[in-house]
């Protein structure tokens, strides 16, 4: 049994990373945002001296008639085998191809490979683009690139790699590094891993891929 107080103590340093986590990524998108507020408002200064003519547009009437939308087709995803691309390119393939009643398994199969390169494609070598060697091919694919520990393991890994930014001034390279962060959190989220189970290796990897200065503005 573990003694109530040093588990209350445990609990109270997950929560801690946690909040710093979370400050963690609220500076780096404050420094975006006046990055970019500071990139918008030079190029507002600097077309200050046109003058720009308008005119009042002229009333537009509307009449009841309906008009039908056409929606943009949705585009698949192409998996190359990178497991950290599975969840994304499964959940369009699933959604537009895999759960569409209107096509067979062996159009199901063309699409699939179609949407494959690389490592994907080779796993499939060999199978007969076949209704009875869709599922086959569906369940090898999800056995080799969407193994959950392994997906865990290539998220965390990812974090591990992140290239530091190394200027503050650097508007891009710290929104680069927010996204990727926030994206392999939710990644891993989306895992069943809570931010709680990781928080204290994530830390560490956000700070050490922060410039200086923030990090000091961070940490006082």
């Amino acid at each position: 049994m573990v003694p109530e107080e040093d588990a209350e103590n445990e609990y109270q340093q997950v929560y801690d990373y946690q909040d710093r986590i979370a400050s963690c990524l609220a500076g780096l998108q404050l420094r975006v945002d006046s990055g970019s507020s500071t990139t918008q408002a030079a190029v507002n200064s600097a077309g200050s001296g046109t003058a720009i003519q308008t005119t009042t547009p002229a009333p537009i009437t509307t009449t009841s008639v309906k008009t039908r939308v056409k929606l943009p087709k949705i585009e698949l995803i192409r998996f190359t085998g990178r497991r950290s691309d599975w969840q994304a390119f499964w959940e369009v393939f699933e959604q537009v191809v895999d759960k569409n009643e209107d096509l067979t398994d062996t159009d199901r199969f063309h699409y699939l490979r179609a949407s494959v390169t690389g490592d994907a494609a080779a796993a499939l070598a060999g199978l007969p683009s076949t209704s009875r060697c869709y599922n086959d091919a569906i369940q090898l694919l999800r056995k080799r690139f969407g193994n959950e520990e392994l997906l865990v393991q290539e998220h965390l890994k990812s974090l591990i790699d992140l290239k530091p930014v190394r200027s503050s001034e650097d508007v891009r390279g710290l929104r680069r590094l927010y996204d990727t962060l926030a994206a392999h959190i939710r990644g891993l989220e989306a895992l069943g891993r809570k931010l709680d189970t990781f928080s204290s290796m994530l830390l560490p990897i956000a700070q050490r891929a922060m410039p200086r200065d923030i990090l000091l503005d961070f940490n006082r």
